[in-house]
Parts: structure tokens; C-alpha cells; sequence
């Protein structure tokens, strides 16, 4: 099955994909002509593996590392192609609804193909007979090797050879563009917190598959975590949606970090390709890790705006005990205010909540959110009789939203006030809902 990016849905689904596939396994290529073919249309380095069936740490490999989820997620940034050089145990497999014979080794293919693309990586790329096994091969778009690693590789080891991989292929297909752009993926490489800020913003304004894939590969290669996460934060914004199907690939990275920062991303993105994704994220993320939790819930919101499945999920999470998690369903229902049983819901959740000034800021968040002026009304009835005056202001605040108004006013008991500060106001207002946030928003360091 080819798939294009990671992750639970097939990019024919939502032009993506998340690992709900990783239990499928790597996506073997079925020949070296195909391969260089779909490496060349997608943009992605070819990776060959050549193997034995009588070497034990082919076996190992191919048992162990091949089908481990997070080297299966890494494999899908690449096109990979097996080879075997000899006939051994074949098993009847269901594919494409017929039965057929494939090695037990690699599961989706067969010996007589395994050793028709052993003949033939041989002949393209060997000028002699013997090739130590395990052997990894990695060939550009252009359809010249890059880079070769030989010998058994654990895992930690494989993940960072493809990791290198990309890197190399990303500077391949950079070295093809023009000075200017060389220098913004300089800057991503070398360049300080805000030289690798602006040049991600950059590179991504071109809107250009082929810069943003590079781009991808570019963030990929950087050794430290922290410098990935300042990059992929960079691109959270609506205006660079474009790119969602990228920062959706970080959705199954081996770092919660990174998770976290693309799901933060994402939510900025408003990018409605990553509601299944990050349900399924969601569905995976051990309670225990309630940061992630809670910013996947708030992500989708924006992410998922008008999905009954999303509001499903959201209304359940309005009455969980931990408060970090209410408050995140609570600012996300403000993308379902139409519907009245959501209405309905705040309602209720604020008279519960009563004793609680951030859950109480969450819903006024959320009707804030909402920018329906029709449902001004509501906010009124919610803060009648309100004794905290930063609920009274911050209501304020969401009714001028509501009302399509950009500037900030008063919002206070007298409803005056303006300009600066109002901003300051109306950021201390919503301060309890960001204060404690690991994976900091855009908009709130703007603010800052």
C-alpha cells in the first residue's frame, strides 16, 4: 500500500496520513524501475536493503527493526525497495483480494521479485559480484547513490542513519535551487533562534511542495531537539496551512516534544487534514502525559470545527475531574456555539465551575471564539450578577469579538478604555488559561 505521509488516515483519505497504517508495515516497492519512478515524482530518496535469508542479522533486521511503528513512520519518508538474492520459505497472503505467494521475510512480496530486484540493483549499481549483507543503500531522485551503510543496525542506530539520509537528500535537492534559497536553508541549519524562524516562514511563503518537502527533511537533520521545535513552531500559522500535511508527519515522531510542538502547530494552522490524526493521536496518548492531551483537545477545535465526532469527544471531556483538560474542551466547543446543546453545555459548565475563575475564562474564551454577535445575549446572562470584575471585563472583550470589533475596549463595569491598555487588560484577563503552557502560542509571545 503506498502512502505518502504518516499516520492514521491514507493520504488518498485527507491528502496525509497518520500511523494508524504502522501496523501494516513498510510499503515495499515492488521493483527498481518503480522505485526510482516514484522517487522522482514524490520527491523522496530511495532507500534499497539487501538481504539474505540464511544470515541471521538479515533476520534480525527484518523481524526486529523493519517492523518496529516508529522505524515503519520514519520509512514513509522514503521509497524503500527490498532485494534477496536467493529462493527460500514462501507464505499464502491475501492481497489486492487474490492469494498469494510471498516471502516470509517480507511479507508483501514475493522471492522470484526480491531476486529479480537483487539482478537488477546489482546491475545498475555494483561493477562486482559480491555485496556484503545487510546493506543499505540510499539513491537519490536523480537516480545516483548518496550515501551506503553495511552491517546490522539496532534500532536507535537505523532511525539515526535515515535521519542522516534526509539530510543529505535534502542538501542534494537544495544544492538544485537558486543562491537565495540555499541561504534560507543555511539559516535553518546554522542560523540562530531567529535566523531559523524567519527562514522557515521564508521558504514556506514560496507555497512550493517541492521547497516545503525539502523543508521537512532540512528540520528533520537538525540534531537538536530543541532546534526542531523552534522550526516547526515557526510554521504555526493559518497563513502557511498549506504545509499542514508536513507538520502533520511530526504527529508520530519518537518525541513527545516534537508531538507536542506540531500539534500546537497545527492547531495555529486551523488545519482541518489533522482532525483524524490527532484523534487518533488523542486515542493513543496515555492519560499520564496530560500536556499533550490537553493540547490535542484544544487543537481540535480550530482543527475539527463541525465534526460530530470532535464535539463527541470535546463534550466529554467537559465534565472530566482534571481541570487542565476541562478548560481545553471548554475553548474548543466555542467552534460548535452554533449548536445549542453546546450553548446548553457552557451554560451548565459554568454554573458547576462556579468557584473556578479559569474554567469561567475558558467559556468566555470560547465565546470569544464563537464571533457570533447573536449569542451576545448569553454572555450577558452568564455574567449577571458576576462579583470578578477580569470575568466582567473579559466578557467585555468577547462580545466586542463577537461583534466583529478588532480593537480592544474597556469591557470593564463602565465599558471604557482602549488601546494599549486594554490589550494588557484583556492578556491578564486570559492569562489563566496560557500561564502554564510548555508549547508556547505564537500569539501569546507577540503579546509577551
Amino acid at each position: 500500500m503506498r502512502i505518502r505521509n504518516y499516520l492514521v488516515v491514507l493520504l488518498l483519505l485527507a491528502s496525509m496520513g497518520l500511523t494508524l497504517t504502522a501496523q501494516a508495515g513498510v510499503a515495499w516497492e515492488s521493483s527498481l524501475e518503480a522505485a526510482l519512478s516514484r522517487s522522482k515524482a514524490e520527491n523522496k530518496p530511495l532507500l534499497i536493503t539487501m538481504h539474505t535469508s540464511t544470515e541471521i542479522a538479515c533476520k534480525r533486521m527484518l523481524s526486529n527493526i523493519y517492523t518496529d511503528p516508529d522505524v515503519v513512520a520514519k520509512l514513509r519518508d522514503f521509497v524503500v525497495l527490498p532485494t534477496c538474492v536467493d529462493r527460500h520459505t514462501e507464505v499464502m497472503k491475501m492481497i489486492a483480494g487474490k492469494e498469494e505467494p510471498v516471502s516470509f521475510m517480507f511479507k508483501t512480496v514475493s522471492c522470484k521479485t526480491l531476486m529479480k530486484n537483487e539482478r537488477d540493483v546489482r546491475d545498475r549499481f555494483f561493477d562486482k559480484t559480491e555485496v556484503k549483507v545487510p546493506n543499505h543503500i540510499f539513491v537519490g531522485s536523480d537516480g545516483e547513490i548518496f550515501m551506503k551503510k553495511i552491517y546490522e543496525l539496532k534500532k536507535k542506530a537505523f532511525l539515526d542513519l535515515l535521519d542522516r539520509a534526509l539530510v543529505h537528500y535534502g542538501a542534494k535537492v537544495v544544492d538544485g535551487m537558486d543562491a537565495s534559497t540555499q541561504k534560507l536553508f543555511k539559516r535553518v541549519r546554522k542560523g540562530n533562534v531567529k535566523d531559523k524562524e524567519a527562514a522557515v516562514k521564508a521558504i514556506l511563503e514560496f507555497e512550493n511542495e517541492r521547497k516545503t518537502e525539502t523543508l521537512y527533511m532540512t528540520i528533520q537533520g537538525l540534531k537538536k531537539e530543541e532546534d526542531r521545535g523552534i522550526c516547526i513552531r515557526a510554521m504555526g500559522s493559518d497563513a502557511f496551512s498549506h504545509a499542514s500535511a508536513t507538520a502533520i508527519k511530526w504527529l508520530s515522531d519518537r518525541s513527545v516534544f516534537i508531538k507536542n510542538c506540531a500539534v500546537v502547530t497545527l492547531e495555529e494552522m486551523k488545519a482541518a487534514d489533522a482532525t483524524d490524526p490527532l484523534l487518533y493521536l488523542f486515542e493513543h496518548t496515555k492519560k499520564k502525559n496530560k500536556e499533550l492531551r490537553k493540547d490535542i483537545l484544544r487543537a481540535l477545535g480550530p482543527c475539527g470545527a463541525g465534526e460530530p465526532k470532535v464535539k463527541d469527544l470535546l463534550f466529554s471531556h467537559t465534565e472530566n475531574k482534571k481541570e487542565i483538560m476541562r478548560l481545553a474542551a471548554y475553548m474548543s466547543l466555542g467552534y460548535f456555539l452554533d449548536e445549542k446543546d453546546v450553548q446548553d453545555k457552557l451554560s451548565e459548565r459554568w454554573q458547576k465551575d462556579a468557584k473556578g475563575v479559569a474554567p469561567r475564562t475558558a467559556i468566555l474564551f470560547a465565546y470569544m471564539t464563537s464571533k457570533n454577535a447573536e449569542l451576545i445575549p448569553q454572555v450577558n446572562a452568564l455574567v449577571e450578577g458576576e462579583k470578578n470584575h477580569q470575568l466582567v471585563m473579559l466578557a467585555g472583550f468577547a462580545k466586542q469579538a463577537m461583534r466583529g470589533q478588532k480593537k480592544a475596549g474597556g469591557g470593564g463595569k463602565g465599558g471604557k478604555g482602549g488601546g494599549k491598555g486594554a490589550w494588557r487588560r484583556m492578556r491578564k484577563a486570559l492569562a489563566p488559561l496560557y500561564t502554564k503552557d510548555k508549547i508556547v502560542r505564537n500569539q501569546i509571545k507577540r503579546w509577551r
